[in-house]
């Protein structure tokens, strides 16, 4: 299984047949009924050789988020090691990916029947390279974030992979940590992500936690505190937290 790219000017006929003739090609991307539209590789939409070659892998082809993390641990197993942070943020091959490859897992995953322009752009294009970019796109998110989270140096599978399960253990903690700069830094990341293991906060204390880290930008160098200093802080807000929420 070759993973190829699309030329420059593929991935910008492809992105702009969604700006500028969304109505015609919408349903290339979600058809309830068939689902067997395609892309073909023609003059106007050709791909190059990627130069990398691994053994066939499969997707669960789910519209629910529950198989996030065995897919992106499937893809990264696969995949991880034979790109660089410099070829993970082509967008020519996450392109390629989306719109090839991966079209129906990327359809199931994300394709609802009032599908958005801003979803096509986000899910199955790759504009820019820029923390968001790599968390939306459909197949990218599954390179990515085990990029940030996977433990090479774990004693077993479990503590391997414990921070990529964690990391898509809820829409909340994704958003939240990847989404946000703060989840660029290492030091951060890991007392976040140890955080919710130790934890399980809800969903609004996840995003309470986030604010406060978020905040503390203004008044610390991040990428400076101590994994211990974080979890401190972490700790000491989520009992205001749950002061203030006796509900909870």
């Amino acid at each position: 299984m070759k993973l190829n790219k699309l030329t420059n000017k593929s991935v910008e006929t492809l992105f702009k047949d969604v700006v500028e003739d969304f109505d015609t090609v919408k349903s290339k991307y979600f058809d309830l009924i068939s689902q067997d539209f395609d892309w073909v590789i023609d003059d106007r939409v050709n791909c190059v050789d990627g130069g990398i070659l691994i053994d066939n892998l499969k997707l669960t082809e789910d519209p629910r988020a529950e198989f996030d993390f065995e897919n992106a641990k499937t893809f990264y197993s696969a995949i991880g090691n034979k790109l660089t942070p410099e070829d993970a943020d082509d967008a020519r091959l996450w392109v390629y990916l989306t719109h090839f490859t991966f079209l129906n897992y990327s359809r199931k995953r994300w394709g609802k029947v009032n599908i958005s322009r801003e979803t096509i752009i986000d899910r199955f294009f790759y504009k820019g390279n820029g923390r968001l970019t790599r968390t939306r796109n459909s197949v990218a998110r599954l390179w990515w974030i085990p990029y940030l989270t996977y433990n090479p140096s774990g004693a077993d599978d479990m503590e391997k992979w414990k921070y990529t399960k964690a990391a898509f253990s809820s829409q909340e903690v994704f958003v939240s940590l990847f989404e946000r700069k703060f989840g660029t830094y290492s030091n951060i990341r890991k007392a976040f992500l140890d955080f919710i293991i130790d934890n399980q906060p809800q969903s609004k204390a996840v995003q309470y936690l986030a604010r406060k880290i978020n905040n503390l930008g203004g008044v610390y160098v991040l990428p400076y505190l101590d994994e211990g200093e974080v979890a401190e802080i972490l700790s000491t807000e989520y009992l205001i937290y749950k002061e203030e929420s006796p509900d909870i």
